[in-house]
This record gives structure tokens, sequence and C-alpha cells, in this order.
């Protein structure tokens, strides 16, 4: 049996569906410019441009810096001060538990904001909810369709309480690794030269570490885990590629650092891949492209520095965007199940 899971009694895809409420699910900050947000259906076909939908759940506090588009709702329960600096623009309700200040807010539907609230223009087209006592000062464009005063709560958003590890999977991987078939022990990609093409057919792989230069590329075909202990450092290109019909679960403790572009998974069918990202390291991804994927890592301290389009839904830590990060959101990662195939 491949389990794909973080423990024995949940296969990988039921966890994921049950631990993604947001497409978007940070635990610590979510900072930086610019952030789009959208959704589509893998199963009706794939994704298209100018689409809506696409929730962002905040436990540790926002800071945009750049123009955020969230075409769902916004959910932050910090009590942190959510400081906008640029343009926040949410298509569906807006809940913070602190105060907000800055720059530009646009709310399509309700907002709910937990303190005062001091900025430089504010659209709300619903109703605009905000505690008794509490200040609102808008110094240049102000439209509120309607406004309250009551009490604001905002609980938190994100499953944030669990951390799931990767241990038991990579140890149980590790144990059944059929990576000797390949003509390679599990050391083989540490420090390799040139571009390597890694075409794993169905089973599971075990390399204690992954790191080179050069460009590194893994052709995936049939139902394959695969697990690296000690990290994955990619100084060019990483290409994670899918035969028809294949899937892969990815496990990874240790940093992941790209200084390249990325091209993983598949954006017409992102389920197909789960990326569980174990441990408190971090995900930096310097080069841009896209990822078509499912990723836990509650842990992880994500930053990009590129333009990068993620298909698929992700949860991690916290997120620093230094580039423009378009997240769509695959609705089909709610049919995610526990069931696993025999090998």
């Amino acid at each position: 049996m491949i389990a794909g899971a973080q423990d024995a009694s949940l296969c990988g895809g039921k966890l994921l569906a049950s631990s993604l409420p947001s497409p978007l699910c940070v635990c610590g900050m979510l900072s930086g410019g610019d952030l789009q947000l959208d959704s589509f259906d893998s199963a009706v076909g794939p994704y298209q441009a100018g689409s809506t939908g696409g929730d962002v759940g905040v436990v540790g506090g926002i800071s945009p810096q750049g123009s955020w588009n969230i075409g769902g709702a916004l959910r932050s329960s910090s009590a942190t001060t959510a400081q906008v600096l640029g343009t926040l623009w949410v298509r569906g309700p807006l809940s913070l538990a602190g105060d907000l200040s800055g720059d530009t807010v646009r709310a399509a539907a309700d907002a709910e904001i937990g303190g005062n609230i001091s900025l430089v223009n504010l659209s709300v087209m619903g109703t605009l909810t905000t505690p008794i006592g509490s200040t609102t000062s808008v110094t240049g464009q102000r439209a509120i369709n309607q406004a309250r005063s009551a009490a604001v709560q905002v609980a938190p958003p994100c499953p944030c309480d669990l951390d799931p590890y990767v241990s038991g999977p990579m140890l149980a991987i590790q144990a059944a690794s059929q990576t000797s078939r390949l003509g390679l022990d599990q050391n083989a990609l540490e420090g390799y030269a040139g571009s390597p093409v890694l075409s794993l057919s169905c089973g599971r792989y075990y390399f204690q570490r992954v790191s080179g230069l050069g460009s590194l590329s893994i052709q995936v075909s049939g139902r394959v885990e695969l697990a690296i202990g000690g990290g994955l450092s990619v100084g060019n290109a990483l290409t994670i590629s899918l035969a028809e019909g294949a899937q892969l679960d990815l496990y990874v403790h240790g940093d992941v650092e790209v200084g390249g572009v990325v091209a993983i998974g598949d954006p017409s069918s992102p389920p197909r891949v789960r990326f569980f990202a174990g441990g408190v390291d971090s995900i930096s991804l310097a080069g841009g492209g896209f990822i078509g994927a499912v990723l836990m890592g509650r842990r992880r301290a994500v930053s990009i520095s590129s333009p990068l389009d993620f298909y698929g839904g992700l949860i991690v830590d916290s997120l620093s965007l230094n580039s423009l990060f378009r997240v769509h959101y695959d609705q089909q990662i709610l049919n995610l199940t526990g069931s696993c195939p025999s090998q």
C-alpha cells in the first residue's frame, strides 16, 4: 500500500482536503506586494483568466505592500494592525480582528474591522461593522454603503494548532525505497553535476539530500512517493513533470531552495501533486514559473522573488512576497479522499 499520509489513519488526500479551509492559509505573517487570488474547477476545464473566488485566511497578520486583489474573502484573526501600503481589493467578505490603517481598501461585500480605521481611501459596498467607541478616519475618497457598531470577533481561519510531521512517512518510504533499481543510492544526488534527469516509475524512492548548481528534471510516471530527508537545493531550473495518470506525493525535510524557474506538476490538474514540507525550514523560490500542487507546510517560511503562478492551494507558516504571486485555487482539492491505491 502507498500511504501518502502524515499518520497511519489518513491518506494524504483526505488530510489535505480537511486542512485547507482556504485556498491560501498563512499561520504567521502574510506580507509584501502583489498578490492575486481566483479559482477554477479542474474537473470542468483548465484555468481561465478572469475568474473570481479564492479566499485567504491569516492567523499572524497582514501587511499589503503592493496591489492585493483577493477574489474571495479575506480573514485575519490577528489583533495587530493591518498596515496597507498600497491597495487592498477584496471581492468577498473582509474580516480583520485589529486596527486597519494605510492607503486604499476596497471591499465588494461586508467588512468587519475589530479596531480603529485610518485610511486614505475606503470603499465598502456592503455593511461596515466596527466596535463601539472605535474611530473611522478617511482623508480621501470615502464610500460606505452602511455602517453599524457591534463587537467584532474573528476566529482563527486556519488549522495552525496541529503540526503535521513528515518523519513517519519518510521513514516508511526510506525502508521500502526502490532507489537502487535506478542504479543509484540515497546519496547519489547530493552535489550533483550538470543537469540530471530523474525518471521515476510507480514506486517509492528516498534520497538523503538533493543539491546541485545545475537544473534538475524529475519525470513521474505512475503512482510515486518521493522522500528527501536533508533538503532540496537546485541552483537553476527545477522541473517536475507528470505522465498521463501519474501522481506524486513529495516529502521534503530541510530547506527548499530553487534559483531558477520552477515548472512543477500539472496546472490543469493540481491535486495530482501533494507536497508535504516538514520541519521549520524555509522555501525560497527565486526564479518564478508555475506550480500545480497542494502544498502543506504549516511550519514553513516561504519567500517569492519572481512572478509565480500557483495552481492548487497551500498552507504555510509565513509568506513574504517580493514579486507577483498568483494563486489559482482548484475546487477539486475538496474532493481529495483518503483512499490509498495498492501497489
